[in-house]
């Protein structure tokens, strides 16, 4: 269960009510969404895996471009 606060006091959701609030969020990426249907078909571990890798190079990409915003 997923641990998110509302106004204040803390709901608990399940994965399956935290993936449908996401998907009929407005507010929510179409990448977001499209990635999150593509999870449905993959193994949970290589997806994993994915979403760290992915995090890295984004954080790199930051730093690059923060770096190259202080020269």
């Amino acid at each position: 269960m997923l641990d998110l606060k509302k106004g204040g006091e803390i709901i608990n959701m399940t994965y399956m009510e935290k993936r449908s609030d996401i998907l009929n969020d407005p507010s929510a990426s179409p990448w977001l969404k499209n990635a999150m249907r593509e999870l449905e078909h993959r193994d949970n571990i290589d997806a994993l895996v994915d979403v760290k890798i992915l995090e890295q190079l984004l954080k790199l990409k930051m730093e690059e471009l923060s770096a190259r915003a202080s020269i």
